[in-house]
């Protein structure tokens, strides 16, 4: 690998890092609630009782069945629109 001769002042690139920080991150910090609601909709978040947040893992409680078994099917699905917004969530589970 060839070194860049080019030399940056360490504001130039502390601005570079942070920008690239605040779009990479830029839905980190929603609450869970809001982010699951904005990932599945209005209609499915009513159904919800609990949402947690642990280990990178996103506990996600159902009330109704019939409606957890959709969720559960379209898991990877959900995880993905999950990640899309919020990188710190590897894990999704219905209880």
């Amino acid at each position: 690998m060839k070194r860049s001769l080019k030399t940056k002042k360490i504001n130039e690139l502390i601005s570079d890092f942070v920008s690239k920080q605040n779009t990479k991150g830029r839905y980190s910090n929603l609450s869970f609630s809001s982010l699951w609601e904005q990932v599945i909709g209005k209609e499915v978040s009513r159904e919800t009782k609990k949402i947690k947040f642990q280990n990178n893992t996103l506990c996600v409680s159902i009330e109704n069945p019939y409606l957890k078994r959709d969720l559960i099917a379209q898991k990877d699905k959900i995880l993905q629109r999950i990640q899309d917004l919020n990188s710190n969530v590897s894990y999704i589970v219905f209880d």
